[in-house]
């Protein structure tokens, strides 16, 4: 290893050591967020159905109505309201029922 490196590692633990409380909270936020972030993915991709119930699910299309929609939406022309979801509710997955 470098010089430099060494120096580096040296100038770290003794930073460390003035500062023990800062160093163990410093580690402690870390571990905490690396195991929960991984607990929560591990819960999540194994609750989650691995499988669509349609023949050929990486084939979805968005149709012409949801395209038209997002690009209302991206320009700032449409604001739909609750209703106007629930009349829409249930569109794509029955048109990818049609498609299958």
């Amino acid at each position: 290893m470098s010089d430099s490196l060494w120096h580096d590692l040296r100038f770290s633990m003794r930073s460390f050591n003035r500062a023990r409380s800062f160093a163990l909270l410093a580690i402690l936020a870390l571990a905490l967020g690396i195991g929960s972030t991984t607990t929560i993915f591990s819960v999540i991709q194994n609750t989650l159905p691995t499988h669509f119930p349609i023949r050929g699910p990486t084939v979805l299309s968005l149709s012409e109505f949801m395209i038209a929609t997002i690009a209302a939406l991206a320009a700032g022309t449409f604001i739909p309201s609750p209703s106007f979801w629930r009349s829409k509710r249930g569109t794509m997955y029955s048109k990818a029922l049609s498609e299958s």
